[in-house]
């Protein structure tokens, strides 16, 4: 049995990027991989660093003896020159480079470096079964790197509840969060992996704000949406390519290009309960397609490439 070691920061009670080692490892696990997370890698078959390029990891990755695949599942760069070299020199220790959107892959190539588009997937047997809320409820789950974000969504919901009953639910580390006044008070629910999906469940409409002129929103994955969807969630979300790859404006989700589009999405999705159920239906189907078991086969033949 061949050993693969993820080394990645934190575990799932602190980023959702990090849902996708654990995911990977245990869909992973189920088809003959020895799989761990911060354990030495050194003398492991297949060494993946997550979303880490600190000097630390670099030197680790340096000792590596195995194949290393560097999995960087967010546009990191963006965050500065320092970051960008970092990920740089990463990327030269590497065998391949693992990124979950097109956007961040062609950023690599751009550069001369092997790298292949993996998307997070879902594990549809950790999903928790209950009840929908009996009010209808928007959802939104983010942490403090993209909690400005919601500002897009005030005037719309503002708007809207005016003229409608519904909640609001946040779900992120309210610790550290900032949040712009709505007319109305949201609920606010701590994250963690397993309060992310009970949560989650629990809702009916999906929200993924971005900013499109943000290069490193415009590189995002589908992983929030993908959540959403598998959840029995109807999705709006910014048109950004991720998304646009994943959904069909009006069919399986609402591509939402300004307030306008956001109000006029989520009005419909509110007013038209066949609509809404519809939506929700085709964004299941959308979402076994990103099924982890699928994910880790992709996973499973990239370690297994010479």
């Amino acid at each position: 049995m061949k050993k693969v070691c993820f080394t990645t920061i934190g575990d799932v009670k602190t980023a959702s990027s990090r849902i996708r080692v654990y995911q990977n490892l245990n869909a992973l696990k189920k088809i003959g991989w020895d799989c761990r997370v911060n354990e030495n890698p050194v003398d492991s078959d297949v060494a993946v660093f997550q979303k880490t390029y600190s000097e630390n990891a670099l030197n680790l990755a340096l000792k590596c003896k195995g194949k290393i695949v560097f999995d960087l599942s967010d546009a990191e760069w963006c965050h500065g020159q320092w970051v960008e070299d970092r990920i740089l020199h990463m990327a030269k220790v590497a065998n391949v480079i693992v990124t979950s959107s097109i956007e961040q892959a062609k950023w690599f190539k751009g550069k001369g470096f092997n790298a292949h588009v993996i998307p997070c997937g879902f594990d549809f047997d950790s999903a928790p079964k209950v009840d929908k809320h009996s009010n209808l409820t928007f959802c939104w789950t983010g942490s403090s790197t993209n909690e400005r974000f919601l500002q897009i969504l005030v005037n719309p919901l503002n708007k809207l509840r005016e003229k409608y009953l519904f909640d609001l639910k946040l779900i992120c580390d309210l610790k550290s969060m900032h949040f712009p006044k709505f007319n109305f008070n949201p609920q606010l629910i701590q994250w963690n992996m397993h309060t992310n999906l009970l949560e989650v469940a629990k809702c009916h409409i999906g929200l993924s704000p971005l900013l499109k002129k943000e290069h490193w929103c415009f590189c995002k994955p589908s992983t929030k949406i993908i959540i959403y969807m598998a959840m029995d969630l109807a999705v709006v979300c910014t048109t950004i390519p991720s998304y646009t790859e994943v959904i069909k404006d009006s069919k399986n989700g609402f591509l939402a290009w300004n307030e306008t589009d956001w109000y006029n999405s989520l009005e419909i999705l509110m007013q038209d309960k066949e609509k809404r159920l519809s939506i929700i239906k085709e964004g299941k189907k959308t979402a076994l397609e990103f099924s982890v078991d699928k994910i880790a086969k992709k996973w499973s033949d990239l370690f297994n490439e010479s």
